[in-house]
């Protein structure tokens, strides 16, 4: 039973069990049947032999202390229900007390007193929920830019790339073959190294600058210039830093892009031109849509979880943080990207990139309780599509005029 129990911040209950002497010997006796199903008694099958012939094999000390787990657990749980206590988390439990029962004592006797600290589900409060209002997000507009930066995505689909004449001039738009190498004050570094690297030119693939320094070269030539990584370059280190690099081109060669004609528009299922920038046009506003619905959406449920009033569980927090950091990591190395070869990059430990993401897990978790509330409120079906009813609810609520 629950002797005590203290409210801590964040949502933590610190909670005083005690446990009885009927309650200890239940989990012994459940302790000494699992033992005897492996311990080995001569003379009886595993299972089968007297208990204090098992009791003596085993070691009384080794089957009261795995009781003393086991009862503690159950009466953990026993009393979470009966309080009605939701528990997020493990707690942490202390034994404050123990004592094994004498054979003659009562069932009622106390055997165990211990604490157990856990977070638990807050008291949520939503005042004035119901008076939400946004402004309407602008209705998506398709530019002809738009439109035609996607076409443009496209032909380079179907690029025909050729050999550039000799003594060819790298202009943007061709693809070239480069080799590098930099240094950083003095010091030539791996990881500005590259005997072959493929980029088209003017697309912008390298850092500010650097593509710029190789129009007008060519096949042979070499060429050393100094740039200065930006401030905001990945590798903390080298962010702000003047690099010199020195750049051999090794190939180049002319790219020819489709005519926008009906044979064109055949590649992607459409009988000519005019059908294909049609759809275009069609798919980007369905996309805009998409997204002016979700910056709603975002709108609305910033607005309530300024109306929300609760402690955060820091063990939802953790499980939250976990998550998005494992997605993270599944994300990059769906992309072959080497996890270890990211943090080097990026000049950063595990621990570090999972504080930066704390602030969203956070955020995720007030997201998560404060349309839970809402869900009870509006007396919404519980299941895995509760949450997106009660975000479509409250958007009707915040537009409704």
């Amino acid at each position: 039973m629950i002797t005590k129990k203290e409210k801590l911040p964040n949502s933590r209950l610190k909670l005083i069990h005690t446990a009885n002497a009927a309650q200890f010997r239940h989990a012994f006796g459940h302790e000494l049947e699992e033992v005897a199903k492996t311990v080995k008694v001569p003379g009886f099958r595993p299972g089968k032999a007297p208990a204090a012939k098992v009791i003596q094999a085993a070691g009384r000390q080794r089957i009261e202390a795995s009781a003393l787990d086991h009862a503690i657990s159950e009466v953990y749980f026993m009393d979470l229900r009966e309080e009605k206590i939701t528990p997020v988390g493990n707690p942490s439990i202390e034994i404050t007390d123990y004592v094994a029962p004498a054979d003659d004592a009562s069932d009622d006797e106390k055997v165990i007193t211990f604490t157990a600290e856990v977070d638990v589900l807050p008291e949520i409060e939503i005042k004035g929920y119901e008076k939400i209002k946004v402004k309407d997000v602008e209705q998506p507009k398709i530019t002809e830019d738009e439109v035609e930066r996607v076409i443009e995505y496209l032909r380079k689909q179907h690029a025909q790339a050729e050999a550039a004449p000799e003594g060819t001039e790298l202009q943007k738009g061709m693809w070239v073959d480069l080799g590098y190498e930099g240094s950083v004050d003095g010091v030539k570094r791996t990881d500005m190294a590259n005997k072959n690297h493929p980029i088209v030119l003017g697309e912008g693939q390298l850092i500010p600058g650097f593509e710029e320094n190789l129009e007008g070269l060519k096949v042979g030539d070499v060429k050393t210039f100094k740039i200065t990584f930006p401030k905001d370059y990945g590798t903390q280190e080298l962010a702000n830093k003047e690099a010199e690099f020195t750049v051999t081109i090794n190939e180049i060669k002319t790219i020819t892009l489709p005519e926008k004609d009906e044979k064109f528009a055949e590649n992607y299922g459409h009988k000519n031109f005019a059908e294909l920038e049609k759809a275009i046009r069609e798919n980007l506003h369905e996309e805009k849509q998409e997204q002016t619905k979700q910056q709603l959406e975002e709108n609305v449920v910033d607005e309530l979880i300024k109306l929300a009033k609760f402690e955060l569980p820091q063990a939802l927090v953790e499980q939250e943080l976990q998550r998005l950091f494992a997605e993270s990591r599944q994300r990059l190395e769906g992309m072959q990207f080497q996890w270890d070869a990211y943090l080097e990059q990026t000049g950063k430990t595990m621990e570090q990139l999972k504080e930066e993401m704390r602030p969203q897990a956070e955020k995720n978790v007030r997201i998560g309780l404060a349309l839970g509330r809402v869900i009870e409120e509006e007396k919404i079906p519980s299941g895995e599509t509760a949450a997106r009813q009660a975000v479509d609810r409250l958007v009707e609520i915040a537009t409704k005029k």
